[in-house]
């Protein structure tokens, strides 16, 4: 016997309605199956709604700017004996970074023996490396970056476009020439 398919929605819905009739679920069974997709539906959602909660990328590096920017506030401040009083700040000294053309011209010139995962940290390292002096560091390797930019994006500036890139570069250039 072929049995005719439906091709109506109201066919459809008529078909999937006998089906039902002639099922062999207890009224308990139905409970128990309906109970469990509410729990995985609940669950779904859950996790759905974790999901949407993250940051996205673009939230997470705007925050990191702001920790950097709000740090560097601070920092300011504690040099500041009279502001950081007044703010409950402990007070430091001014760190002794190195501020000469000369003493920065060392610091660039150290970094270069490292490699750029080595650099990468030591720059992010904030008892070692200000981000006043990054900038510096930045300067002193012909890159232009704009003020503003928080500390991850100027080490990240600094290890890609003045270290990785250059070292590419030299690579490449030995490589033509020894190929000559």
């Amino acid at each position: 016997m072929t049995v005719k398919k439906p091709e109506h929605w109201i066919e459809q819905t008529i078909a999937i309605a006998r089906s039902f009739s002639g099922a062999q679920f207890s009224d308990a069974d139905r409970e128990q199956a309906l109970a469990a997709l509410d729990a995985m539906i609940e669950a779904l959602q859950n996790i759905r709604n974790r999901l949407r909660a993250l940051p996205s990328e673009e939230e997470r590096r705007r925050v990191g700017n702001a920790a950097d920017a709000l740090e560097q506030f601070l920092d300011s401040m504690k040099a500041r004996p009279d502001v950081a009083a007044s703010l409950g700040l402990p007070q430091t000294k001014a760190p002794s970074l190195p501020r000469k053309r000369e003493d920065i011209q060392t610091v660039v010139a150290n970094l270069q023996d490292l490699s750029t995962d080595e650099i990468q940290q030591r720059l992010l390292d904030e008892r070692e490396f200000s981000v006043s002096m990054l900038h510096s560091v930045a300067r002193q390797m012909g890159l232009s970056v704009d003020r503003n930019v928080g500390r991850r994006d100027l080490v990240d500036q600094i290890v890609k476009l003045g270290f990785a890139n250059r070292r590419g570069y030299r690579l490449l250039g030995g490589a033509r020439q020894g190929g000559r």
